[in-house]
């Protein structure tokens, strides 16, 4: 009996170790490094006994759980007063997401001279990926590029600080992001060892795509960023690369906020285009393969080359594949946002799915007030064309639910097709379904919306595998249209 009591307890207790550990790291500025799956325990059973969702909160400390990015034994300490400092060392601090930590195809071991500092612990190793600091446990940009600039003799050293976290957005990086104590613990430590940065690596905006690609909110809230960290001291140059390329072809919203980040008086510079590194260097569509990761460090390493020789505060041009004999000057492909003939188009609205899946009963009357997960905007090639609509979707719940999937002409309140999906604990269930419906009998664009809802709204649903939200690279369904006959 007295066992079965103490046991009921141990949740209260491991929630309490942890959030002691995670005020006091708060207060402190340094992230623990708890094992990841302890913190999961804690949130797991905090979940199961109290119904608390603890993972926002231990969000705030993002303990690098996807990989060995955080590990540290086993790896070849230097003090960080041994790391060489002046005017021949370079020090980088590389923050974005994916592609900038270590979510490359192959991990990459660079030569002598290149060092690591974890911001986690403030300790300095000589690098080798995957990079302290960064998510996941593959190849990083950091220490191919770091490689790049010793060999080349742009500098005698480079010191790494890659704090980079996968399918990270600008908002989570902006001021009033979940990120952006992690920035700000970057550049502290940084200072405590010793250092600060002579470059400021940015790459993102893969998640902004799938997301939110307004190019106004990329430019304000990038600002932001390079605001705050002047703040705190930071006044080396700030470089901003193209990037959108994530299972689909490069986003023009999204690269014309990046394209107006420069500004030599704020201290902002022109990072390269890495959409024109296409999908043949992308080991999953994606993230780059160990050839894509080698020509990305050669992007950055010509980009710092031409500061270098530019003159402080004068902009250069933009360093793209074409520049270093790799590839074209532009992207090969572009994603579609104006309708076009015979072609149809399904984005991710700017909304964080979460809010979609949960609609209020009653059902499904809800759904018409319920936001829009998938927009398609499709115009036939033959006025008067019967349309296929296609809704495909996997998700699975924590406890018995019926998720409703409802797809609508844009503006209107009555579905044009509604589908029931029943779900089990653990069980994925999936949902491939057609309807045809008659299209515009002119060449304006069918304007499609999907819409989804639980028939519990205390309830909880994953699509496609994960937990909504948490993976912008897949999407948590696919809205497709083609001519029926």
């Amino acid at each position: 009996m007295a066992f079965a009591r103490s046991r009921r307890l141990l949740p209260g207790i491991a929630a309490a170790l942890a959030a002691a550990a995670g005020a006091a790291a708060l207060a402190l500025e340094l992230w623990p490094l708890l094992p990841y799956h302890a913190l999961d325990f804690v949130s797991a059973r905090l979940h199961r006994h109290a119904g608390i969702r603890a993972e926002p909160y231990f969000g705030l400390l993002h303990v690098p759980a996807q990989g060995a990015g955080h590990e540290e034994r086993g790896r070849r300490r230097v003090d960080c007063g041994d790391v060489p400092h002046g005017p021949r060392t370079a020090v980088l601090l590389i923050f974005g997401q994916s592609n900038a930590a270590n979510h490359g195809e192959r991990p990459f071991a660079p030569r002598d001279g290149v060092y690591n500092l974890n911001f986690y612990t403030g300790r300095c190793f000589a690098a080798r990926d995957p990079l302290l600091g960064a998510t996941a446990a593959g190849g990083s940009l950091g220490a191919p590029l770091g490689d790049l600039l010793v060999k080349d003799g742009l500098y005698d050293a480079v010191l790494l600080v890659p704090i980079a976290v996968g399918a990270a957005t600008v908002e989570d990086w902006a001021p009033s992001g979940h990120l952006h104590r992690r920035l700000a613990a970057a550049v502290d430590r940084t200072r405590d060892a010793g250092f600060a940065p002579t470059f400021v690596i940015w790459h993102q905006g893969e998640s902004n795509t799938r997301w939110n690609a307004d190019p106004d909110v990329y430019r304000t809230l990038f600002r932001d960023i390079v605001a705050s960290i002047r703040a705190r001291g930071v006044e080396a140059p700030v470089f901003a690369a193209l990037a959108s390329i994530c299972h689909a072809g490069a986003d023009r919203l999204t690269r014309a906020g990046q394209a107006a980040l420069p500004d030599a008086a704020l201290g902002i510079y022109p990072g390269p285009d890495t959409d024109t590194l296409g999908a043949a260097l992308r080991f999953d569509g994606c993230h780059f393969s160990a050839e894509g990761m080698a020509l990305h460090a050669r992007l950055w390493a010509e980009t710092l080359r031409r500061y270098r020789e530019s003159g402080l505060g004068r902009l250069f041009p933009r360093v793209t594949a074409a520049t270093i004999g790799a590839g074209p000057q532009e992207p090969e492909q572009y994603l579609v946002h104006e309708p076009t003939p015979g072609r149809a188009t399904s984005r991710l609205a700017a909304l964080h799915p979460v809010a979609a899946i949960l609609a209020p009963k009653p059902l499904p009357e809800s759904l018409a007030r319920a936001p829009d997960l998938l927009r398609l905007s499709y115009v036939a090639a033959r006025p008067g064309a019967r349309v296929a609509v296609r809704v495909r979707l996997s998700a699975t719940a924590t406890a018995r639910n019926e998720l409703v999937a409802a797809v609508f002409r844009a503006g209107t309140p009555a579905p044009i097709a509604l589908y029931r999906l029943d779900l089990e604990p653990g069980r994925r269930a999936d949902l491939d379904r057609e309807v045809e419906i008659e299209g515009p009998r002119d060449q304006t664009a069918l304007e499609l919306v999907l819409r989804i809802g639980l028939a519990r709204a205390d309830g909880e649903a994953f699509l496609n595998g994960t937990r909504a939200g948490r993976d912008p690279y897949m999407p948590p369904a696919t809205l497709d249209a083609s001519q029926a006959d």
